[in-house]
């Protein structure tokens, strides 16, 4: 899939280094993949929201990241919009989908 979103990746990175390794994979494998539907991206990742379509929330355990996108599957881009600190780092209730197995 096409990838927007490396000024945001290196704004995030410049201010938390620790997460680069995991932050890098993530987008490696955004760029690598080739997902077709929601579904099909569902079954690549365990925690993923794809309630709200074209809006996909990721919740990169145990690293506590939130990575949110617009997907557009149709003509395969993904729009980073934020990388933040997920829903367990700042104690707001975990859905079905973000917690662990």
């Amino acid at each position: 899939m096409r990838f927007v979103g490396q000024t945001e990746v290196a704004a995030f990175l410049a201010g938390s280094p620790a997460y680069d390794s995991t932050v890098k994979a993530w987008v490696a494998e955004m760029k690598s993949g080739q997902w077709d539907s929601a579904t099909a991206l569902a079954a690549d990742f365990q925690h993923v929201d794809v309630s709200a379509l074209p809006w996909v929330a990721f919740y990169l355990l145990p690293s506590a990241l939130r990575i949110r996108t617009l997907i557009d599957f149709r003509i395969g881009v993904v729009m980073l919009l934020a990388i933040d600190l997920s829903a367990a780092r700042h104690r707001i209730q975990t859905q079905p989908w973000n917690r662990a197995s």
